[in-house]
Parts: C-alpha cells; sequence; structure tokens
C-alpha cells in the first residue's frame, strides 16, 4: 500500500514449446506471416495453432519473442526462425 512491496502473480510455464524453422517460403507467405505477427503483437496476443504433426489443435498459444529471424536467400526464397509457447488461458 505504501509503495515500499511489489507483487506479481507467478507466470506459469509453458506447456509445449514448438521451433518453427520453414525454409523456401514464396514472398507472399512470409509477407503473410509477418503481417500475422505484427496483428498479434508479436508476443503479446494469443492465437491458435494447430499441431502439423498431430494435428492437435492448441487454442492458446504464442510467439516466444518479439523477433522473427527472417533471411531471404533470393526472390521468392525465404527462411524465417521462430518458436511458438503453449499457454494457459
Amino acid at each position: 500500500m505504501g509503495g515500499s512491496e511489489q507483487r506479481y502473480p507467478l507466470a506459469s510455464a509453458a506447456l509445449r514449446r514448438w521451433e518453427v524453422r520453414p525454409t523456401f517460403l514464396k514472398d507472399a507467405a512470409i509477407n503473410e506471416l509477418m503481417a500475422f505477427f505484427e496483428l498479434v503483437g508479436g508476443s503479446a496476443r494469443s492465437f491458435g495453432f494447430t499441431d502439423p504433426w498431430d494435428g492437435t489443435s492448441y487454442p492458446f498459444c504464442y510467439f516466444e519473442n518479439d523477433r522473427l529471424e527472417h533471411h531471404v536467400a533470393g526472390e521468392g526464397r525465404n527462411s524465417v526462425a521462430f518458436a511458438l509457447l503453449e499457454g494457459r488461458n
């Protein structure tokens, strides 16, 4: 109350983590990904993600950080690297 102490709720640990590293993305695909990243504010807001390996849908996922590693190898040959975290609502 007097400002001498501050308390914050503990954030729970991520349940799952995916490292995503698609290569050879076309320009339209990388532009769509970057627009989505900006739409959700990087790691600020959750979104639904479907695991491509088992088809399970996870409704509360986040980008791990506010930076995407984007590399251009030539026209229509883009790669990107980022991690997704499953969170709790």
